[in-house]
């Protein structure tokens, strides 16, 4: 699947030192040699990322290639997939980094020999199906691999998961245009869909837009960004189909404020060392009900006790959180802030300049309070300006901000003032210069989004096809995914008339999982960094459902479809209309189905119960002779909150408890020392009937 196979150097002029050695993942490398100073690129070109271990991993923008100097290799076979990681930590790394490594023990454990009974197609996860075969050669690599595989001329058994299962969905088509229909007939038995996005999820186009969360804890959101945008392979998951014809995004409908921090005359300000840092602190309040947004300059250029300057390049603020006309009773208010604890007038008493410095920490705990995140301590205000009367002078520049000068207030009286270079353009004008047009609403769909603002009733949201969110956020993407995708006549993009070419396949996959199918959007708010990345777009956790609806629920811009009494809902990673896609070929394939209740995406490969349908499969098609364990389980029940310590289950509650998970019932009453429980096989909770309380439970095989 995606970012599951290993990949080493074969080639790297950036550090050739780590030329034969693994890249995706090495802790070891993920250590000090890819620590950094700040900023993402090491050249004014924005060729050269500082990140020396994310300039191997990276494509060019035009995700078809490497970086120059850089040829990275997927491990060939089974060890490709063991494990990502089986040497940093003295191997201690091995087990947490597992990916088919329980897959493979279980095959191991049943009598197959690796390489002569079932093997590997190792791929480079970075890269388009195309290219992988242009570039590598891998699906003419697989069919070969396939043939060697059927040695008893059974057929093999075809397993994916994840990505993988788009994969496989490729290599039968490749496997039909360049084999022929017969040679499927002669060498592919089934296929076995691992969590299979058949119609993509719309956690990857989150993904790919906001910066790849898999990989955040690795990287800066700068650089996961950057990642996930040049990666080829990335729309390959972006969701199609008849479920996804309507928008799944829904933006906020808002105009944009940007103030630029020109300079400030700061005589009489109380500043008391031109050795410490000036900043600014922009305030703007948008009125009524809305919201009120403060950012943060960097420390100012140049001071010289009597005026502070600043770049502009990196001391532009954007104000996203607006309405899309602007209120009449918006303000905006700025606060002159000086951090450090020199003083040239009193420079050798240090305890009371320490107090000074404890006076500040406190200073800043309280805008923390308020939800400021700022530095050092207010020595100076404006009075609050209304943006609309600013906004009516003129000339303004080229480029339509207009140069406005607030005083600051002292004790009382104005006293020096602030230069800002201000613009605002609203929501029509916003929509104009990103998309040619002043609305959102795309041919064909419906323009009503299910979502409200959760303070301001009028607020609008606007429905927003992929396309069009692409174009708006990163057109980079866009391109890849008409180039790679919509040309490649082996790919679908429809997800209409798609039935593959084979006659059995299996669909196994966890449900009754909080999975993600839509979102809320806004306008960022932020401080522009030179050569930082930075979204558009982010979650809109002010967003409510317009309706409370069974088995939908949101939280921080996420809309969630959740399990209730009349449907299942996915796995945690791909929506169950994704996963199932395959029941509307069901007239020319035969497909079975299997549930794992409670079962994550990711840990699926390692749940007992889907290795109990892996042997099944196995022993049913005739692969090979398996040996089926028995369907036994232990339960336990956690014996607090904190579930550390957790208690077995009687045999005859274990054994009821597995019949009933098994057959998928959603719950089911049992006894134990005389008490008497309900235990929600979705939630994996036992409630105590008589008290209520509830704790958690878990099956492990016996």
């Amino acid at each position: 699947g995606f970012l599951s196979t290993r990949l080493v150097a074969r080639q790297s002029s950036v550090n050739p030192a780590w030329e034969g050695q693994p890249i995706w993942l090495s802790l070891s490398k993920l250590g000090f040699q890819a620590m950094h100073s700040k900023g993402l690129y090491e050249d004014q070109q924005h060729i050269a990322l500082k990140n020396r271990w994310l300039q191997h991993i990276m494509l060019k923008s035009t995700g078809d290639e490497e970086v120059a100097g850089v040829r990275l290799e997927p491990v060939d076979g089974i060890e490709g997939i063991r494990c990502l990681d089986p040497e940093s930590l003295f191997g201690m790394a091995a087990e947490g980094s597992q990916i088919f490594a329980p897959v493979i023990n279980l095959l191991e454990g049943c009598g197959y020999v690796a390489g002569r009974d079932f093997d590997a197609a190792t791929y480079d996860w970075r890269f388009a199906p195309g290219l992988l075969q242009s570039r590598d050669q891998f699906f003419e690599q697989m069919l070969g691999k396939v043939e060697k595989l059927n040695h008893r001329g059974t057929g093999v058994v075809l397993l994916g998961h994840s990505m993988g299962n788009k994969t496989i969905r490729y290599f039968l088509e490749y496997a039909k245009v360049h084999r022929g229909q017969a040679w499927l007939d002669q060498h592919v038995l089934s296929w076995v869909s691992a969590g299979g996005p058949l119609l993509g999820s719309p956690q990857a186009v989150r993904s790919t837009v906001q910066g790849m969360s898999e990989v955040q804890p690795l990287f800066s959101l700068s650089e996961a960004i950057v990642f996930a945008r040049c990666l080829s392979s990335s729309p390959w998951l972006f969701p199609i189909g008849p479920p996804y014809r309507e928008p799944y995004h829904f933006v906020r409908r808002q105009g944009l404020l940007e103030v630029k921090c020109v300079s400030a005359a700061v005589s009489g300000c109380g500043l008391e060392s031109t050795r410490n840092r000036v900043m600014l602190t922009v305030i703007v309040s948008w009125g009524g009900k809305r919201s009120t947004e403060s950012l943060t300059t960097k420390s100012s250029q140049s001071f010289d006790g009597a005026t502070a300057v600043f770049d502009e390049k990196v001391n532009t603020l954007l104000f996203g959180g607006g309405p899309e006309e602007l209120p009449a009773d918006a303000t905006i208010s700025v606060v002159l802030r000086e951090k450090g604890i020199h003083d040239d007038a009193d420079q050798h008493h240090y305890l009371r300049r320490l107090g000074k410095g404890l006076l500040a920490g406190f200073a800043v705990a309280k805008d923390a309070m308020k939800g400021q995140k700022t530095w050092g301590v207010a020595r100076a205000t404006t009075a609050e300006m209304p943006l609309s009367k600013l906004l009516e002078k003129a000339p303004r520049d080229e480029q339509g901000y207009l140069s406005v000068s607030l005083p600051f207030t002292v004790h009382g009286r104005d006293s020096s003032s602030v230069t800002l270079k201000v613009r605002w353009q609203n929501a029509a004008a916003l929509r104009m210069a990103m998309l040619g047009d002043a609305s959102l609403v795309a041919p064909g769909t419906s323009s009503r989004a299910p979502v409200r603002h959760c303070r301001v009733p009028d607020t609008q949201y606007e429905a927003c096809d992929i396309n069009q969110l692409l174009q708006m956020e990163c057109p980079e993407v866009l391109r890849i995914w008409q180039r790679h995708f919509h040309a490649d006549p082996l790919t679908t993009t429809s997800g209409v008339d798609d039935c593959p070419p084979i006659k059995r396949m299996v669909a196994v996959h966890g449900v009754d999982i909080k999975t993600e199918v839509a979102y809320a959007l806004r306008l960022n708010t932020l401080r522009l960094k030179t050569g930082e990345v930075y979204n558009r777009f982010v979650l809109d956790d002010e967003a409510l459902l317009t309706s409370s609806t069974p088995g939908t629920c949101m939280a921080g811009g996420i809309i969630y479809e959740e399990p209730c009494a009349s449907r299942h809902s996915g796995d945690g990673v791909v929506p169950l209309a994704s996963m199932e896609h395959c029941r509307s070929w069901a007239d020319r394939v035969d497909v079975k189905f299997e549930h794992l209740h409670g079962v994550l995406h990711g840990p699926m490969l390692a749940d007992p119960t889907f290795h109990d349908v892996l042997r099944a499969v196995l022993a049913e098609e005739g692969a090979k002779e398996v040996k089926v364990a028995p369907k036994t389980r232990v339960w336990q029940a956690a014996k607090d909150e904190s579930k550390t310590v957790w208690w077995d289950c009687p045999p005859d509650v274990s054994e009821k408890l597995t019949a009933a998970y098994l057959a998928g019932a959603p719950s089911v009453q049992v006894s134990i020392r005389s008490a008497a429980y309900d235990v929600d096989l979705r939630r994996m909770v036992q409630r105590n009937l008589r008290t209520g309380t509830e704790r958690a439970v878990r099956v492990l095989e016996a």
